[in-house]
């Protein structure tokens, strides 16, 4: 289901009749919607970023967009029973970049800026442009 705000989230699965409940399938973290006004609930995936540096070959990664692209590009993958080629040795250590400038502490480090090679921006480029077309193609059928 794809909602225009987590209000209008809301208020389609009220008219479907679900209900929250606090419980966790196993594996999983609940995350609270209950309350719409809660900004701390909502993360935004500023997709128009991703297109913006796939457009102008010299700007710097945006390494928090682009991880959330290529993360909810491969969740959106996963649903709908789709493979996706985002997997190899440079896709996967431009991943690893991304993640551990997003999440330095999860790696023990304060902070991190990470050093491109070529070879891991032609990977990112093709799997964030290959994410980006996936993302317009499931929500707007275009």
């Amino acid at each position: 289901m794809v909602a225009d705000s987590e209000v209008d989230l809301l208020g389609a699965a009220v008219s479907y009749g679900w209900q929250a409940t606090d419980e966790e399938a196993p594996g999983e973290e609940v995350v609270n919607v209950g309350v719409a006004d809660e900004a701390e609930d909502t993360v935004v995936i500023d997709v128009d970023e991703v297109r913006g540096w796939l457009s102008h070959a010299g700007r710097a990664v945006p390494v928090a967009a682009a991880l959330n692209v290529w993360n909810l590009a491969t969740d959106v993958a996963y649903s709908r029973g789709w493979v996706r080629s985002d997997r190899g040795y440079w896709a996967d250590r431009a991943y690893d970049k991304l993640f551990a400038a997003n999440v330095p502490w999860a790696l023990g480090l304060a902070a991190y800026r990470p050093r491109w090679t070529s070879q891991e921006l032609t990977a990112l480029r093709r799997i964030e442009g290959e994410a980006v077309g996936l993302l317009r193609t499931t929500f707007t059928g275009v």
